[in-house]
């Protein structure tokens, strides 16, 4: 009979997942349900007021839970700030998700202590790609095992006498499963930014995704140095913010629920030098002088810079707004981020010229 400790399949499903769940706005304004998640859910007041979507703020004043808004402590959030710096999140975490988190560790201590919490970040590992020829070698010196087929006596098989018997043991399987997973996670974070999910599971903090369930591995991108191996979230870099050189080459990463953060690369990755092996002319005056970019400090780069984000802006809701795909937009050379250096052409090719054709008799 299906009775594991007195407690039905129908009992455990709308039993609260988790004891506390701080909320941030991304799950808010895509309309999440986590009434049935969480006996208690907290935010912070800037959350709600950050909602400005008509359909998010009805859907706020329509759900039947009550949020409650509480601010974290000095000390909590100290922690959290701290913690940001040194895994490089920090410049891209706003103040308002950076006590999200306070407030998530601000519950988490007060519940479980700070015993299973980090202070320092877990050392990076860097993982290059391509075979393992030790295991290849494992795989061809182990031999494979024959199997007995006059040894099997069909026990372990699902018949129609004993399928009633394996759907209770799986049931009660997954009761027990749901049950030990509402008793091990007390307080949860449930966001759907990356840099505050990097900074979460590196201090050790249980972070859920929208449907509930419990993410124990975060994969996203990242920038790092070819030539002084930093590594930097920040995507629209152009420059080593290190160094100041321009070899930033986006590279995937990961990071799991024990905090270990996973770089990984191509193996034998040869760095393309194609542009950069030509001799620089000296610098010109004037205002259009058009001299090459190999610095972020220089005033023809942030004069670029400052261009492409004006390009960038578009208000979607201008009723003379025609978007490019139907217009079409040309190369994207010309509206795209400034060039450093030569860019990958060589400027010792010859171009067509621009001179008028002969004139016809």
């Amino acid at each position: 009979m299906l009775d594991p400790n007195n407690l039905s399949t129908s009992e455990v499903s709308k039993q609260p997942k988790f004891k506390f769940l701080v909320v941030d706005s991304g799950p808010l304004i895509k309309g999440i349900d986590v009434r049935h998640l969480a006996e208690k859910v907290y935010t912070i007041p800037e959350v709600i007021l950050e909602i400005r979507d008509k359909h998010s703020r009805e859907f706020l004043t329509q759900i039947s839970f009550d949020i409650e808004t509480i601010l974290p402590n000095g000390e909590a959030l100290k922690e959290v700030v701290n913690f940001s710096k040194k895994t490089g999140d920090y410049t891209s975490l706003s103040a308002i998700d950076l006590r999200v988190m306070a407030l998530t560790y601000m519950l988490e201590v007060q519940v479980n202590g700070t015993k299973r919490l980090r202070k320092e970040p877990v050392k990076s590992l860097t993982q290059f790609g391509g075979n393992n020829k030790n295991l290849k070698k494992a795989e061809i010196d182990t031999p494979v095992p024959q199997d007995d087929d006059d040894d099997d006596d069909e026990k372990g098989w699902i018949t129609p006498d004993n399928i009633m018997e394996y759907q209770e043991k799986e049931q009660i399987l997954s009761v027990k499963t749901k049950k030990d997973e509402s008793v091990d996670i007390k307080v949860a974070c449930m966001t759907t930014d990356y840099s505050m999910q990097n900074v979460l599971l590196q201090m050790g903090l249980n972070l859920v995704s929208v449907e509930g369930a419990r993410i124990k591995k975060v994969k996203s991108w990242v920038l790092r140095c070819h030539a002084c191996f930093k590594i930097t979230t920040n995507m629209e870099k152009q420059f080593c913010p290190s160094c100041g050189g321009a070899t930033l080459i986006r590279t995937s990463t990961s990071t799991d629920m024990n905090g270990k953060v996973t770089y990984y690369l191509k193996k034998n990755f040869q760095y393309n030098l194609r542009g950069t092996k030509y001799s620089i002319p000296n610098p010109k005056s004037g205002r259009n002088a058009n001299n090459l970019i190999l610095r972020e400090d220089q005033k023809e780069y942030q004069k670029a810079l400052k261009s492409h984000r004006k390009q960038k802006e578009v208000d979607i809701f201008d009723p003379d707004y025609v978007p490019k795909l139907f217009i079409g937009s040309g190369s994207s050379t010309s509206c795209g981020a400034p060039v450093i250096g030569y860019g990958r052409r060589n400027p010792n090719e010859t171009t067509r010229g621009k001179g008028k054709g002969k004139k016809r008799r």
